[in-house]
């Protein structure tokens, strides 16, 4: 194993706790940003589609463990969305400053989008009307405001290993 691999999971490893420990002091209005389909969608859009699913696998089945979330929702949703960041790939200019946010705005979207599909199956979704005002309109907004940041800090760290 790499030491670009190791580091992307020790990184992915705090990620997973930060997201289900500390960071609902973050919480604006009951939503929190999603810093691990942040580094999913970096890994798909740098390192391609096959590492963005495996890591959005891994992220999302870890995220899953930690959260009341049944069994296998944030793992298909990070798979897709990693997988679907690293196919994009090749037509985006991710150099351009606000292409991180735009990502991570159309992919909490998606990811909100295929959440509320994974959990109506197990009716545990609300009302689609109240999820897309007050969850997934408001997470995806939130995500992608400090997307750019988050993308600045993982090139440095890919960087510097």
């Amino acid at each position: 194993m790499t030491q670009k691999r190791i580091i992307s999971l020790i990184l992915l490893l705090f990620l997973v706790t930060l997201q289900a420990t500390s960071l609902n002091r973050l919480r604006i209005l009951g939503i929190k940003p999603d810093l691990l389909l942040i580094l999913v969608i970096f890994i798909g859009l740098y390192k391609g589609p096959i590492s963005g699913a495996w890591y959005g696998f891994l992220a999302g089945i870890l995220l899953d463990i930690f959260s009341s979330s049944p069994l296998g929702t944030n793992a298909i949703s990070k798979t897709v969305l990693g997988s679907l960041a690293g196919m994009a790939a090749p037509f985006l200019y991710l150099e351009a400053p606000l292409i991180p946010g735009l990502l991570l705005f159309l992919g909490m979207f998606l990811e909100g989008i295929l959440l509320f599909i994974l959990l109506s199956s197990f009716y545990l979704a609300p009302p689609f009307s109240y999820s897309f005002l007050y969850i997934i309109l408001p997470a995806s907004l939130y995500t992608s405001l400090i997307a750019p940041f988050f993308f600045s800090v993982f090139k440095r760290i890919d960087h510097a290993f």
